[in-house]
């Protein structure tokens, strides 16, 4: 077991901030909502945990979920240390592992209804590149014009790759849209200093978040014309403390996303196109909320950590239902369970750590 701590559960919740890339001078009038929550299974639905991992692995990180097909990264021990792969299971729970030609470390981020999967990985240089890979397991790379390190995080239904690029300037890092055509486009926020995205709707609607000049970090949306003009909003949630991430969109344009307050309480919130923000806790007694992935039935999921510093999964409906899940083979505390996607079905992916601090992937379905 490991120790426990406010400040690493902090830790941990800024990292995946950072990892998600996932004063600006747009301003956004936002109003504040207020939502009642009740606990409850997903009710009359015989919903089951499946547990998986690729043949070799010792740390298992589903990404994504799409028509029950799930798509992810996992760790092997190699000769100079830990490697990464890619992973896609099917749906009748065949999994099969993949890498780019090159690659020395790869990273499943996303996967579309078409079988599409986005990601990026690292050459043998230790330079990262995105890539695409097709349904029929064709992978296809790429880089911006530019580009010192290439983060793939999101894919439409068109093929659409939405992610982040480094240049040889200090600090830099740029939204960038790889168009179903193959040609790549800016979606950088007005104003920004750091733009991370984090995910892309099938109407080419960005969200992430951006780091401004003034060092505050504020959710925002982007949309790209065929003309390549960026179209963006901006926007902070309540009580926010100069930290606003926003981490999945829906199809209706609905982001959710976290917050962190100025005594690092991390609350969850559902931000919707009229500029509502609702925050919300993952459930009563919850401190730490980190929401990872909204469905187009408006369902949000995610993970939360109890007053004790317990980890949990959990689901929100769109009437603000909230159901708290664990998976059977979940250790304690840290060795918890965190949704990381959820599908239009409802069915959910994302990892466990058992007893032994040992990370698995899940399937949650009926």
């Amino acid at each position: 077991m490991h120790q426990i701590s406010k400040a690493s559960i902090v830790s941990r919740c800024r990292l995946l901030s950072r990892l998600l890339m996932a004063g600006g001078a747009l301003t956004l009038g936002v109003a504040a909502a207020s939502i009642t929550f009740s606990v409850s299974a997903y009710a009359g639905k015989s919903w089951t945990f499946t547990n998986f991992d690729p043949t070799g692995s010792i740390a298992t990180w589903p990404a994504s979920i799409n028509n029950g097909v799930i798509a992810g990264s996992y760790q092997v021990q190699g000769n100079n240390g830990w490697v990464y792969h890619g992973f896609v299971r099917a749906a009748n729970g065949t999994i099969t592992s993949f890498d780019p030609a090159g690659s020395t470390g790869t990273h499943a981020q996303a996967i579309n209804s078409n079988g599409e999967i986005a990601g990026y990985y690292q050459d043998s240089s230790g330079v990262n590149h995105g890539f695409v890979m097709a349904a029929d397991g064709t992978i296809t790379s790429f880089d911006p014009t530019g580009s010192t390190g290439t983060y793939a995080f999101g894919i439409d239904n068109k093929g659409e790759v939405v992610g982040y690029y480094n240049t040889s300037q200090a600090g830099a890092q740029h939204c960038f849209l790889l168009t179903a055509g193959g040609t790549i486009e800016n979606c950088d926020p007005l104003n920004n200093w750091q733009a991370s995205p984090a995910g892309i709707n099938n109407k080419g609607t960005i969200t992430g978040n951006v780091y401004t000049t003034s060092g505050n970090s504020d959710g925002f949306t982007a949309s790209v014309s065929k003309k390549g003009v960026v179209t963006s909003t901006e926007f902070s949630a309540p009580n926010a403390a100069n930290s606003t991430f926003g981490t999945g969109i829906n199809n209706s344009g609905t982001v959710a996303g976290y917050s962190f307050d100025v005594d690092d309480d991390v609350l969850g919130f559902v931000y919707t196109s009229n500029g509502t923000i609702t925050p919300f806790s993952g459930a009563a007694g919850a401190v730490y909320t980190l929401p990872t992935s909204i469905n187009n039935k408006g369902t949000v999921a995610g993970s939360y950590y109890d007053s004790n510093y317990n980890q949990w999964a959990f689901t929100m409906a769109s009437d603000g239902t909230i159901t708290t899940l664990s998976d059977p083979d979940a250790g304690g505390g840290l060795e918890g369970t965190d949704a990381t996607s959820i599908d239009s079905a409802g069915r959910l992916t994302g990892y466990y750590l058992d007893s032994s601090g040992v990370q698995h992937g899940f399937l949650y379905s009926k």
